[in-house]
């Protein structure tokens, strides 16, 4: 029928119109010259999106073309992306009123309807309808098909923006529209005058729906989509499914590690089948990236493809939540916090004595678990407790012990050192570090340690940070065969003993050269470690406690392991206790370190004194406490504390001693020493001295000596510091400043000028005539040093009469 006939012309021309309107666009876009494609693609856009709202084009379609010819111009495909999808947007929310395509088709016989009337203009004089301008267009000679375009798209410019018109303009110029019939027709009355006739004959009845975004449908989270009837210009809604599951944020987590909150997102689901799916915790920065459904839920849930899907989704889910969220505080970090007004411990079971407190330990500190109830009377607690320093000889079990009472001590005495546990293999040192671990949880064996010493610097790093007013126990440094894998290892613990020692952790820059957050030690750290595994440079930090084969009895471990649920007990109530007299025990023990450091001051390395008076003061503290709950008499508290203080005197001189051997001027020497008497270097004679070491072409000459002096050259250090190397150490020191210690340690000679130099000028006999700088050391020094190792003067000559020094 005619009626029919209509319909299908009607469709097809809007067709037509749209994939017309969707080509000019693109093609405007493409021959648009530099410096002008970014505005001409967001003007596009959002032509173009006026179509995607009026629905006759797909938005997905448009995005996908724009970009193509946007990219194809030269313009970065981010940039554009983001420009298309904003004008496309801004676009789709102005839809555009189209003409009623049935309607200005040419009757079968092939008249006009009559043209609408002109409204009159302000001088009196009518101005062109529509229907007279495409009349006037019929004597235009640039072919039918021109003309036939040029109809159509002068009646549709009654819907175009200013933009769009020029555009239009643009287009009808590049399809040979002649210049002057435009010029001359496109006038702002005709424009006007177009707009009015649109709206009072060709604009369309449609009513945008008003609908709520989004919907859950068959637990499927759905957005809603606006659809245009083309035949009859209606509006309906349409749910698409932007997944298969329902999902709610439930609650807003606040993850404090006592420096810094970070913020993390608590989500409950459901799958399309009405599955529950468990709540789940995510980090901010995964749910804007959405790939957090797979990885929490598994494989059965699944996001619809797409371009954009997974923001509406995100969008969705922020959008069909509870306003009125859920705020959520989770402490990631053990030790003392003030909370509500008040002092609490917080450990993996909760806040001690304060319950609803909600704490996640990275790593493995889940093990740090003080009990909240008090099944176990506090002095029998405390009574095993103190049984363990029967376990092994003082400098192991009372040293020990006293760490174990000095980390919730940890804000009022900083313990500036490692203890360092070191023993052979067998020795049993880590069963007996972890029964003296246990009193912070009952889980911890010597299977079952914090942290190891295979784990990377910065995961250390981290625990120890996390792990506030509690001792750390890092366990098995040994040596390894690898020198790569050795020479990590080393690092890494050189790396954790600093930032210990000095209470400081590394200061580091990201990509973007802002500085890092810094993870500083907020509590004990303890190591055990084979003898001889660690190197020389970090020996000052240390308190190293030696444990030698036959200390630890198996027997009685094992009875101290059969106790290890009691031990946390004691710790509690002594926690409670210190809890009760924080603020007045901050004065009493900083000045009770005070008083103890300077009965050792002098003794050995300056860090020592610091390192014995934390943990004696700690012993004293925690005998004080078990006194007043009836646990140990005062007499027997005494004598423990004596022989507590005497087990760290000899720790201190030992480690003193052993610093000492390290020194950087001793060992220097020391090593030339060693390279002399195995031939590998020479030491010139003169002045009729015999020549120290080998005269061969294979032994380096490193100076020269009279009889009384050696003039040692820069390729000395140069020589000991690679023999160090070969050992897969590094030599301590850089030559200026082992120069500045062998000064001070008195090594040096006097020289003929008598002032401070330390490098003196000589002519070195093996280049005439020739000064060169050196180091003036007394030969009986070296013969000194010598002799500290059983070596006699006469070993490091070569065969022959050996040159007794003169005074």
């Amino acid at each position: 029928s005619t009626a029919q006939e209509r319909t299908e012309a009607g469709e097809t021309k809007q067709d037509r119109y749209a994939r017309r309107a969707l080509e000019a666009e693109l093609d405007s876009l493409a021959r648009t010259s530099e410096g002008g494609r970014n505005d001409q693609l967001n003007r596009a856009a959002f032509a173009l999106g006026q179509l995607v709202g009026a629905g006759i084009l797909e938005r997905g379609e448009v995005e996908d073309k724009l970009l193509t010819v946007a990219t194809a111009i030269g313009l970065g495909e981010s940039e554009a992306r983001r420009t298309i999808k904003s004008g496309v947007a801004a676009g789709a929310r102005e839809p555009r009123h189209l003409p009623d395509f049935t309607q200005g088709q040419p009757h079968t016989n092939g008249t006009r309807p009559a043209p609408a009337p002109a409204p009159a203009a302000e001088d009196g004089e009518p101005l062109p309808t529509l229907d007279s301008l495409i009349a006037e267009l019929g004597g235009v000679e640039p072919g039918e098909d021109a003309q036939q375009w040029a109809v159509e798209r002068i009646s549709a410019a009654a819907y175009l923006s200013e933009p769009e018109r020029l555009l239009l303009y643009m287009e009808l110029r590049r399809r040979k529209v002649p210049k002057l019939f435009l010029d001359r027709q496109w006038t702002p009355a005709v424009r006007n005058q177009a707009d009015e006739f649109a709206r009072a004959k060709l604009a369309p009845a449609r009513k945008p729906q008003r609908v709520e975004r989004y919907k859950v449908l068959a637990h499927r989270i759905s957005e809603s989509r606006e659809m245009i009837d083309r035949t009859t210009g209606e509006a309906t809604i349409e749910w698409r499914p932007l997944c298969n599951f329902d999902a709610r944020i439930v609650a807003d987590v606040e993850e404090d590690d006592g420096e810094h909150i970070s913020r993390n997102i608590a989500i409950v689901g459901s799958l399309c089948t009405g599955e529950p799916l468990p709540e789940v915790t995510i980090k901010a920065e995964d749910f804007e990236q959405m790939a957090w459904p797979i990885k929490s839920w598994g494989a059965r849930v699944s996001v619809e493809p797409g371009r954009g899907t997974k923001d509406k989704l995100r969008h969705a889910i922020q959008s069909l939540s509870d306003n009125e969220l859920e705020i959520r505080r989770v402490y990631t970090h053990t030790g003392w916090r003030v909370i509500d007004g008040g002092r609490v411990f917080l450990t993996a079971s909760g806040g001690l004595g304060l319950p609803g407190i909600t704490v996640n330990l990275p790593g493995n500190l889940n093990g740090y678990a003080l009990p909240q109830d008090q099944a176990i009377e506090p002095a029998a607690a405390m009574r095993a407790s103190l049984a363990l320093l029967d376990l092994a000889p003082d400098r192991i079990a009372t040293t020990q012990w006293a760490a174990m009472y000095l980390a919730p001590l940890s804000e009022i005495i900083p313990p500036a050192f490692v203890a360092w546990v070191e023993g052979e293999s067998g020795s049993l040192k880590s069963s007996l570090s972890a029964v003296m671990l246990n009193h912070y949880g009952p889980g911890f064996t010597e299977f079952n340690l914090p942290a190891g010493w295979d784990s990377t610097a910065n995961s250390l790093e981290k625990l120890c940070f996390h792990a506030k007013d509690v001792p750390l126990l890092i366990d098995d440094f040994r040596p390894l065969t690898n020198r790569y894998e050795a020479q990590k290892l080393q690092d890494a613990a050189s790396k954790v003993i600093r930032a210990a020692g000095n209470r400081q952790g590394r200061s580091r820059l990201d990509s973007e050269s802002d500085f890092r957050r810094v993870f500083s030690p907020r509590g004990v750290v303890m190591a055990t470690a084979e003898r001889g595994a660690l190197g020389t440079s970090t020996n000052a930090r240390l308190l190293t406690i030696d444990v030698n084969p036959g200390d630890i009895t198996p027997a009685r471990l094992g009875e101290a392991q059969g106790r290890r649920w009691m031990y946390s007990y004691a710790m509690a109530g002594y926690i409670r206790w210190v809890g009760r007299n924080y603020d007045h025990l901050v004065g009493e023990l900083q000045q009770a370190v005070t008083n103890v450091r300077a009965l050792q001051n002098g003794n050995g390395h300056k860090r020592l004194p610091g390192a014995m008076a934390a943990l004696y003061t700690a012993f004293n503290l925690a005998m004080t406490y078990a006194q007043e709950i009836g646990a140990i008499s005062s007499g027997e508290a005494a004598e423990r504390a004596e022989r507590c203080y005497n087990a760290l005197q000899q720790i201190a001189s030992d480690q003193a001693e052993l610093i000492a051997s390290q020194d950087p001027a001793l060992q220097f020497l020391q090593v030339i020493v060693s390279l002399l008497r195995s031939r590998q270097v020479q030491i010139e004679g003169t002045k009729l001295a015999r020549t120290l070491g080998d005269d061969t072409p294979g032994a380096e000459r490193i100076g020269w000596h009279d009889g009384q002096t050696i003039y040692l050259l820069q390729t000395a250090y140069n020589r000991v510091a690679r023999f160090v190397s070969g050992q897969g150490e590094m030599f301590p020191s850089d030559e200026r400043t082992l120069s500045k210690e062998l000064q001070r340690r008195g090594y040096l000679a006097p020289n003929s000028q008598g002032d401070n130099r330390i490098k003196v000028q000589r002519f070195d006999p093996a280049t005439p005539g020739q000064r060169t700088r050196t180091i003036a050391i007394r030969l009986q020094t070296l013969f000194d040093i010598a002799a500290e190792q059983q070596i006699e003067p006469n070993d490091l000559y070569l065969p022959g009469r050996q040159d007794t020094p003169q005074e």
